[in-house]
């Protein structure tokens, strides 16, 4: 089984850096460290703080941001999402 997990993204928080910008490269990192193998991924584990605030609008950003990028991977496209928060 190989899967990827992420954590504590805290999508909103003001910074200086646009978190876009910083998905991206989290995305384009993720995209060369999963072209050294052959095998599909077989889940993303995404635990801990998703939104900053609990804001409906952060988890909508999630999804527009993190989590389409993360399935235009082809390695990640077919991979199960296992979302845990507390």
């Amino acid at each position: 089984m190989r899967w990827l997990h992420l954590s504590d993204l805290h999508i909103g928080r003001t910074q200086e850096v646009p978190q876009q910008s910083v998905v991206g490269s989290l995305v384009k990192q993720i995209e060369n460290v999963l072209s050294i193998g052959s095998k599909p991924v077989d889940a993303i584990f995404i635990t801990g703080d998703i939104a900053n605030s609990g804001l409906k609008k952060e988890y909508d950003q999630f999804v527009s941001i993190v989590m389409v990028k993360l399935k235009s991977i082809p390695a990640c496209k077919n991979a199960k999402t296992i979302l845990h928060t507390w």
